[in-house]
């Protein structure tokens, strides 16, 4: 071999060595920079191990739903099974499962296996959403099945759908993740009407309008007529609502079926007062003609005239943090009550605090004004919420307006 085949030989072994080794290299580079295997695909700023990768990635809560049997069958029990999964690196907190029932579904049972969950609301109570308080639900955890019976009474369609949702809290807040369901019904066993048959009499079940007061006696819908949209008819409560002295439009500007409700009556003339009056589930409208606008229309002062006038205290320790002390009647008005008391119209109103803030045995905080009843309660997934007390009903069955 000449040495000219010798130094290509040198050469051409050299840049093999090279080209193997330079693409091993690469090989390697391209498996360090790949996601961990089965793990979540990486994005900027969220890599595994870095503070911020649990935010990145959540609870990620899975639902598992079914039903027993495949086929519905009218009048049968119907079971739902349902369960949860957590893939994810965070602990979701405030888990609930929702099931809406359908408007021809009863809720039967619920049996919580070896879960520890429990209803939010007593069965007796259950009528539109059968609802589930799991609690905390950790990073990986595998739960077991839960069972919620409920009955079809009758039905008349081969199929129902339905959507059940799991909800939580965890480092992104609150999120929901639902499970569908198309539900199949053996139509072949419906119950045929029975024979028509003289039905027995129907015993008259009482009435909150026995020997009620005839501006108070349920009206039908007068239709349009010439007060067009300004006369409104309520199904609800059977009574209506015009505009012909105000009534109307101080019921919308006034915080309408949140503050005032519904009308209990027609408008009549009170002949305790002598003013043309209205009764609402939580107030009273009154009339007042030498009044100048906008002032005709007021709320009558139901929580004076209920006897709820309590003495004036000497301010100290306030009910709660950020409480206001009113001189003019000598009471505080309770914090928690604040905003909602200022949002809805304040002092023109609700006038001032004429008593201090009360617990009840059932943990609802209440307080008295001069024109309303202010609850501080919890609502059925835990939340603080504000609510006024019925005192246009209670005065009206007080009076024996109503019956109940």
């Amino acid at each position: 071999m000449t040495l000219n085949h010798r130094k290509l030989l040198i050469f051409g072994l050299i840049a093999a060595f090279a080209l193997t080794l330079a693409a091993n290299l690469l090989v390697s580079a391209s498996v360090e920079a790949a996601p961990p295997p089965g793990g979540p695909p990486q994005r900027p700023g969220c890599r595994p191990g870095s503070p911020d990768w649990p935010e990145c990635t959540g609870a990620g809560i899975t639902f598992n739903v079914g039903w027993q049997p495949g086929t519905a069958v009218i009048g049968q029990p119907l079971t739902y099974i349902l369960s949860l999964n957590s893939g994810g690196v965070q602990d979701a907190t405030e888990v609930e499962i929702d099931l809406p029932l359908l408007a021809n579904q009863t809720f039967s049972s619920f049996d919580a296996g070896t879960t520890g969950w429990s209803l939010l609301t007593a069965p007796a109570d259950v009528t539109s959403t059968v609802r589930v308080a799991v609690g905390n639900f950790k990073s990986g955890e595998h739960s077991t099945a839960i069972s919620i019976t409920t009955i079809f009474p009758d039905l008349n369609q081969p199929i129902v759908r339905q959507y059940a949702t799991v909800k939580w809290r965890d480092g992104n807040g609150v999120t929901s993740r639902g499970g569908a369901m198309a539900i199949p019904i053996d139509l072949s066993q419906r119950p045929q009407p029975p024979v028509p048959t003289a039905p027995p009499l129907p015993t008259p079940a009482p009435s909150p309008f026995a020997n009620a007061a005839p501006p108070f006696l349920p009206v039908s819908d007068p239709g349009p007529g010439v007060d067009g949209p300004k006369n409104w008819y309520f199904p609800v409560t059977s009574h209506t609502l015009n505009d012909q002295i105000g009534f109307l439009t101080y019921w919308l500007n006034h915080g309408s079926v949140t503050v005032l409700g519904f009308p209990l009556s027609e408008v009549y003339t009170d002949g305790d007062t002598g003013f043309q009056s209205q009764y609402f589930e939580r107030g009273v409208l009154e009339y007042h003609p030498k009044n100048l606008d906008p002032y005709k229309v007021e709320i009558r002062s139901l929580g004076r005239e209920a006897g709820q006038v309590q003495p004036a205290i000497v301010p100290g320790q306030p009910p709660s943090a950020g409480s206001t002390f009113y001189p003019q009647t000598g009471h505080w008005l309770d914090a928690r009550f604040a905003a909602f008391w200022q949002s809805q119209g304040g002092l023109a109103q609700f006038g001032y605090p004429i008593g201090e803030p009360v617990t009840q045995a059932d943990g609802k905080v209440v307080q008295w004004f001069e024109r309303a009843r202010f609850e501080y309660t919890l609502s059925a997934t835990g939340y603080p919420q504000v609510l006024l007390g019925l005192v246009g009903h209670e005065s009206a069955v007080g009076k024996k307006y109503l019956a109940y």
